[in-house]
């Protein structure tokens, strides 16, 4: 997992976050799907990240939850969706105030098997 491009991509967000209240942004649409796209590109080192890493704190786990439901559509990994739930363990008040166990279930959904 590329974490500086991680943290690159968090940072562009947060950006369009402070300057737009509108959540149907073109740019935000773009970062999601770069964002996505590399979580996607290396699920077992995101999951090492985001379970493991000192460096994933709750702020990047909770821009991540943005694309939860993505990555699994794309990837089909129920490993993944177990790790998103063991990573919301590290960051309970993250999960409790922007409602991540939601997203999960969402991400969730989207395994067909």
């Amino acid at each position: 997992m590329d974490k500086q491009k991680v943290f690159d991509i968090i940072k562009r967000r947060e950006h369009i976050a402070e300057v737009s209240q509108d959540e149907d942004d073109y740019g935000i649409s773009k970062i999601n799907d770069e964002l996505s796209e590399l979580i996607a590109s290396d699920v077992s080192g995101a999951i090492k990240f985001m379970c493991e890493d000192p460096d994933c704190s709750g702020n990047v786990f909770a821009w991540w939850s943005e694309v939860f439901d993505d990555v699994v559509r794309k990837t089909q990994s129920r490993e993944f969706v177990e790790a998103l739930k063991v990573a919301a363990k590290r960051f309970p008040e993250v999960c409790a105030e922007y409602g991540i166990a939601e997203c999960i279930e969402f991400a969730e959904d989207e395994l067909l098997d």
